[in-house]
């Protein structure tokens, strides 16, 4: 059995380590300044199903994020479900933040509008920063928002792959032409413009990578003929959910080929979407490793000497991030 000293010991070397924080969706901080936050703000996000899976309408959701409403009538609805989640994973965070960041320990009918009141204060030029950068520890962080204007040097963009991939109507091609003065008939024209889109997004926008989940795979899979009479159906106003899906999986493929040669990282998420049982990402890292310890697999050093790796070396090796330390 692992002793929870050992992994109380593991978790405090990683808290003094510099990381890459590798998957946010942070906007630009100045999208950020632009909010009236507020103590219901810390439950938005992620949250949104807990609460609804312990009783919140989704209406009740909205209305409780929705700052123009009173402050007060907000937080009795989120006041009603919150014991019901406060102890699962999605919320943790919430209350880490309200612990670390605000400086309060729970949540109270004495002191939410204390805390909402903090929470603006706190909502100036330099959050990010201050936040990210000096209480995290985090020398990058890849935020994948399906945008590229950040100004802040630690924020990196990686975006969504079905940006390109995914195909659904002929506006929508005609639209993506469009953006890049191009003229898109055919699949080979398409292939075309992904190609100078990734170029673009790498060399103007600083964009390094692009973010997937596990798609079903199909065996074989679509040929280049079968490709071409998809997207031809959907140039021409009458495709099948089935032609989407094929062409989806081919151009698939392709951006993974583009992305090889554009020197552009793949991520694929795991976790909650899709088939949990077949996504479902490894065990607690500090627990692992101090498993390891105990098993007589690794000893201590060696233990913090992967977690680093985990961490920063690898990340940082992997999306070429070295490259703008130097730069």
């Amino acid at each position: 059995m692992v002793h929870h000293g050992l992994v109380q010991r593991l978790v405090e070397e990683m808290g003094q380590m510099e990381i890459v924080d590798a998957h946010e969706h942070l906007p630009p901080e100045s999208e950020r300044l632009k909010l009236k936050l507020d103590v219901c703000f810390l439950f938005s996000h992620y949250t949104r199903n807990d609460l609804i899976s312990a009783g919140m309408s989704p209406s009740e959701y909205e209305r409780m994020l929705n700052p123009e409403i009173p402050l007060d009538e907000r937080f009795s609805t989120l006041g009603r479900f919150l014991p019901f989640i406060r102890f699962g994973s999605y919320a943790r965070p919430a209350f880490i933040a309200l612990r670390d960041i605000y400086g309060y320990n729970d949540i109270t009918r004495q002191n939410y509008r204390e805390i909402s009141e903090k929470m603006a204060a706190m909502n100036k030029p330099g959050i990010y920063r201050k936040v990210l950068v000096e209480k995290c520890k985090a020398k990058f962080a890849l935020t994948q928002a399906g945008r590229t204007d950040y100004t802040e040097p630690f924020l990196i963009p990686i975006l969504p792959l079905d940006y390109v991939a995914s195909v659904r109507s002929r506006e929508e091609v005609e639209k993506r032409s469009v953006s890049l003065n191009m003229t898109v008939r055919t699949l080979d024209d398409y292939i075309a413009w992904m190609k100078r889109k990734l170029e673009t997004w790498k060399q103007n926008e600083q964009v390094i990578g692009l973010k997937t989940s596990p798609l079903p795979r199909k065996e074989p899979p679509p040929s280049r003929q079968r490709a071409e009479e998809a997207f031809k159906a959907i140039m021409n106003g009458n495709a099948s959910e089935t032609d989407r899906e094929d062409l989806q999986l081919f151009l698939t493929e392709e951006t993974f080929r583009l992305c090889a040669e554009w020197d552009l990282v793949v991520a694929v998420h795991s976790g909650v979407w899709g088939d949990f049982r077949r996504l479902d990402p490894s065990e607690n890292i500090a627990y692992a490793l101090a498993q390891l310890i105990d098993e007589g697999r690794l000893d201590l050093d060696e233990a913090v000497w992967l977690a680093r790796l985990w961490f920063y070396e690898n990340p940082t090796r992997l999306y070429g991030l070295d490259k703008k330390l130097t730069s």
